[in-house]
């Protein structure tokens, strides 16, 4: 039975969230200053770019199989093991550099380590929303998640660079240390919801071996997905618009100062007003309790996101408004996007399978977050022109999700507050 999510449930899931968003804060800074001493100390971009690549690779690898153990185990448990282990590499990192033994190959193992553990919290941390909080407010919670991701993600930068510049790096990791340890708290103290999943046995009624029986749980993730093939679809859809947003977002910043003649002044101002537009968008997203109709919300907003980056290739030179108006609407409509997505996940897959699911989605996530750097420099290779590239990724883009949309069925689908009326389960 799962248990009853009522008003004193809310507030338990609020703490939890401000530790989840100061654990990533901590762990986000961390991971910045150790990109900031290879480049000070080191001056090696390939350092840099195999540390980052270390720390996702567990994710791509691990992070499928770590979904299921979110659903048979004890979620609370393993949120505090992998906020645990986080808290001790950083130990690891003062110690090392205290005594003068820091060596970079520690530094890249390090980076695994804490990848493992992010492998693990992230699937875990996404399924608790739906154990604790109404279908009516899910909605309005991943917003208010999402805005707070952003604050923090916005901040890091900043706030990681005084750090290093200011104080010394053991003094760095300790502030850090003490931050993270903050966030273990609430999940020491608050009880978070289990959701009992039924034993598989075998024909003959006996339990299966250990083995057996993860992997028979294991199989249910992709089993679920082909029961529920709109969600195969919204993966699609967001992998999608993901993939193109990285691989436009990397020469973003170099076409603005080869084409526009921008400055670093320049690109802080016009991600504060990205920022501003995702504060806007979460106020405007909070107020009206109903999005209708929800799939073509969704799938309109990816694509303004796209004639965004259209009208950013296409400017006239040095027409600063212009893009100030195109990056505040991309933020405005971020917010619809990623908290539509998670939304439509958690209140469509059942509860005790949400973390196999979500596991499938982050692992792919991954994948894609590597592949989409590596494949455009492949492209680089054929193509020279930095603004035909920008061009053909934009257009690729905008023709994929109108192809999806058009052709898979997705927008026959009727959502009433991110459900149908067959309980929350949605068919194609």
């Amino acid at each position: 039975m799962e248990e009853r999510k009522t008003s004193k449930n809310l507030g338990y899931y609020f703490f939890i969230l401000g530790g989840h968003a100061t654990s990533l804060f901590g762990s986000s800074v961390v991971q910045f200053i150790i990109i900031l001493w290879i480049t000070s100390e080191i001056s090696s971009v390939f350092y840099v770019s195999l540390t980052l690549f270390l720390t996702f690779l567990p994710q791509v690898i691990i992070t499928l199989f770590a979904g299921v153990l979110s659903d048979i185990l004890n979620r609370k448990l393993i949120l505090i093991i992998a906020n645990t282990l986080r808290i001790s590499t950083t130990f690891v990192l003062i110690f090392l550099f205290a005594f003068g033994t820091f060596e970079l190959n520690i530094l890249l193992f390090i980076s695994i380590i804490r990848g493992i553990s992010q492998a693990f919290y992230l699937p875990t941390f996404y399924t608790i929303l739906p154990s604790m909080v109404s279908q009516k407010h899910l909605g309005r919670i991943n917003g208010i998640t999402y805005l707070l991701m952003m604050v923090f993600q916005m901040v890091t930068p900043l706030y990681s660079s005084i750090l290093f510049n200011d104080f010394p790096i053991n003094l760095s990791l300790w502030v850090m240390v003490i931050v993270s340890g903050i966030t273990l708290i609430p999940l020491i103290f608050i009880k978070i919801p289990q959701v009992k999943d039924l034993s598989l046995k075998s024909e003959n009624h006996e339990v299966n071996s250990s083995i057996v029986h993860y992997f028979r749980h294991f199989k249910e993730g992709f089993r679920t997905l082909v029961l529920i093939p709109s969600i195969i679809i919204l993966f699609g859809a967001i992998l999608i618009f993901d993939y193109f947003t990285i691989q436009f977002n990397t020469p973003s910043t170099y076409y603005l100062f080869m084409f526009h003649g921008g400055s670093f002044f320049l690109i802080s101002i016009l991600s504060t007003i990205m920022f501003i537009g995702i504060v806007i968008g979460t106020i405007v997203f909070e107020i009206r309790k109903y999005w209708s109709p929800t799939i073509l919300i969704f799938f309109l907003s990816m694509f303004l996101i796209f004639l965004g980056n259209l009208v950013f290739i296409l400017a006239p030179y040095q027409m600063f408004g212009l893009l100030i108006i195109v990056y505040f609407i991309q933020g405005f409509h971020m917010v619809f996007v990623y908290t539509m997505f998670q939304t439509f996940i958690q209140s469509t897959v059942p509860n005790n399978k949400l973390g196999r699911v979500s596991a499938i989605y982050f692992t792919m996530s991954s994948f894609v977050t590597l592949f989409a750097p590596f494949s455009l420099n492949l492209v680089f290779i054929f193509i020279s022109d930095i603004r035909l590239i920008l061009l053909l990724i934009t257009i690729t883009g905008i023709i994929s999700l109108i192809a999806l949309y058009m052709f898979t069925g997705i927008r026959k689908l009727q959502f009433e507050n991110y459900k149908n009326q067959s309980n929350g389960q949605i068919h194609s």
